[in-house]
């Protein structure tokens, strides 16, 4: 009986937060790469894209693991429409953002966030390309530590992901 009422509380919780990122259902693609010395690698139903035409905002996110690992990456930032006939790439986002985080359940132990030039950072965010739905690119820079961490970390990631366009 416990287990059913632990059950019916969190969906609540888990609908709101879907509704609170405006990150549309998981639609696929890989988003791979390393964060310090730990590897990461989201990808089918674990990765999420899109792509906001009215304000040019580009965001993904990505998680991995299981009962005992966890760790999710996102990235974000603003740019020209990489779905637009003849875009040129590559596209570098302003005001890039990214995030890294490593432990278990809703408090992890590790969490890591970067920003580009405009606060300080040295994050960048690139769209590589666009292909049948697929938008690919890049994430790079600096992490820096936010909770449970002892210092900076830098990411290199690459991504290839089915994105919603809205």
């Amino acid at each position: 009986m416990a287990a059913m009422r632990t059950r019916r509380g969190s969906l609540p919780i888990v609908v709101l937060l879907s509704a609170v990122l405006a990150v549309p259902a998981f639609a696929g693609g890989t988003f791979k790469g390393t964060y310090g010395g730990q590897k990461f690698k989201a990808r089918k139903a674990s990765v999420g894209c899109s792509y906001f035409r009215s304000s040019g905002t580009f965001s993904l996110i990505g998680g991995q693991g299981g009962r005992k690992k966890q760790q999710g990456g996102g990235a974000a930032g603003s740019g020209a429409d990489p779905t637009a006939p003849g875009a040129t790439f590559p596209i570098v986002l302003t005001a890039p953002v990214a995030t890294f985080f490593r432990g278990i359940g809703a408090s992890p132990e590790n969490q890591w966030s970067g920003f580009g030039d405009q606060l300080g950072g040295d994050v960048v965010v690139t769209l590589t390309g666009y292909k049948k739905g697929k938008i690919s690119g890049t994430v790079s820079g600096t992490l820096q530590p936010y909770v449970g961490t002892s210092g900076p970390i830098q990411v290199n990631a690459t991504f290839a992901a089915k994105c919603s366009i809205l």
